[in-house]
């Protein structure tokens, strides 16, 4: 059975509705609301309940949560059940903006785990076992540890070596895994964070499977976190009229089978076309290096290193519309329903930019022509909730060193911050954030 099957079911009866939603089945007879016989997503007794089952099944977790405002309401939910309010959180530094967003709601005190880079792209290659093992030695009030495996580039970190260390520490692990909701459909695929023994992982199925947006799971592993607690913060952060649809979508999508060997299959293929480049290196899983991105995702580098915006133009140009772009690289995301006319489209327009390849500094852009929100009158180094909170007032950028960052900068995406609220504005922050606007990136939180 699946829970499309059953909302069908229900939707054959014919029953004349007089209650939500307004477009009384018109619009689509599965979107539906609570009504008797068709379960509670925060209570499920019935189909949703089966449906969880299968997913925790599918994972290999203890238990599993449909998550229906995507992967940040996990986020918000796994920091906010696995530490107290007030207490202390150690997370990598490079986290998405819902990490932040949990440690302000849930007034926590930050410790940084900084990740090692890879040096042909500059992304992180993701957070240490040793790093890891040192934050934890120098924050010992810390209750969890919050970690990003895979990276938003594809790079993963040995989660299975940092989940046991953690717990002999007595310390609970959560993995925001948004990009790697595929890693347990394929043995080709590095290791799924929930099979390394994470005691909560998020992940997005939109992401990178074949499922619309705000599709995501939050799955538990072992006896470190309560389920009740845990279905308590969801009641809290996520809508109390889930779409029926998207639950039907997402257990189709985690339960279908997919031709992974013909995927594989493809991808080695794109990589060997992308072999005798001259102005743009590629950083797949196929690439001969000892670390490099999982096989969904490829990195496409310019030789100059800076002029990465400008290579996602010129494959939009080429009819190619790539997921981001930093100064050293364009990101592309592949899955497993890209088609061979797909990948023979994007390696003919790599091949062809390559030959024609002509990088570029960048227009300089003045730092004294944007402004950012600062606290008022803050001297020193705030809390993310006090500073959250504080009055605050516009700066120019240029005069802002020394001030108290009132809001998050960051380019998005990827969303990971630069400055979050509480930070000092340091003269090294402005000239990052004046380089990535000198070549073309987009930067949220400053005017």
């Amino acid at each position: 059975m699946s829970l499309k099957k059953d909302l069908v079911n229900y939707a054959d009866k014919g029953m004349v509705s007089f209650h939500m939603p307004g477009h009384k089945g018109r619009l689509d007879p599965l979107d539906i609301t609570e009504l008797p016989g068709l379960d509670d997503l925060y209570a499920p007794e019935g189909m949703i309940k089966e449906a969880l089952e299968r997913a925790a099944k599918r994972y290999g977790s203890d238990r599993c949560f449909y998550l229906v405002n995507g992967s940040t309401v996990g986020v918000l939910t796994a920091i906010s059940a696995a530490v107290k309010r007030g207490g202390h959180l150690i997370m990598q530094r490079a986290s998405h903006k819902s990490a932040y967003h949990a440690a302000m709601l849930r007034d926590l005190r930050l410790s940084y785990i900084y990740e090692d880079c890879d040096p042909h792209s500059g992304a992180g290659c993701g957070v240490s076992l040793e790093r890891v093992k040192a934050a934890a030695e120098a924050d010992p009030e810390a209750e969890a540890v919050f970690i990003t495996s895979p990276s938003y580039e594809g790079f993963t970190a040995d989660v299975e070596a940092i989940a046991a260390y953690l717990h002999s520490a007595g310390k609970k692990l959560i993995v925001d895994a948004a990009h790697g909701a595929h890693f347990a459909m394929s043995g080709a695929f590095p290791q799924c964070a929930v099979a390394a023994g994470a005691d909560m992982v998020v992940m997005s199925l939109h992401k990178t499977l074949p499922c619309p947006n705000q599709a995501a799971l939050l799955h538990i592993k072992g006896e470190r976190v309560s389920p009740s607690v845990i279905n308590a913060f969801l009641t809290v952060y996520q809508t109390s009229s889930p779409s029926y649809p998207l639950m039907a979508l997402m257990d189709e999508c985690i339960n279908a089978a997919y031709d992974w060997e013909a995927f594989f299959r493809r991808r080695r293929q794109l990589s060997e076309s992308f072999k005798g480049l001259k102005n743009i290196r590629s950083r797949d899983a196929y690439d001969g290096e000892s670390i490099s991105p999982e096989p969904c995702k490829i990195l496409l580098c310019p030789a100059d290193g800076v002029s990465g915006v400008r290579l996602h133009e010129e494959l939009r140009k080429h009819g190619i519309e790539p997921e981001m772009s930093l100064p050293a690289y364009v990101m592309l995301i592949c899955s497993v329903y890209d088609t061979d006319e797909d990948y023979k489209k994007l390696a003919e327009a790599v091949k062809d930019i390559d030959s024609k390849w002509q990088g570029r500094a960048g227009a300089s852009a003045r730092e004294d022509g944007y402004s950012i929100r600062c606290i008022k009158d803050a001297l020193t180094a705030m809390s993310l909730s006090d500073a959250w909170e504080a009055e605050s007032e516009e700066a120019p950028l240029a005069e802002a060193a020394g001030r108290i960052s009132a809001g998050t900068v960051m380019a998005y995406p990827p969303g990971r911050p630069i400055l979050v609220p509480g930070e000092q504005i340091t003269a090294a922050v402005i000239k990052e954030i004046v380089s990535l606007l000198d070549h073309g990136c987009t930067i949220k939180g400053i005017g």
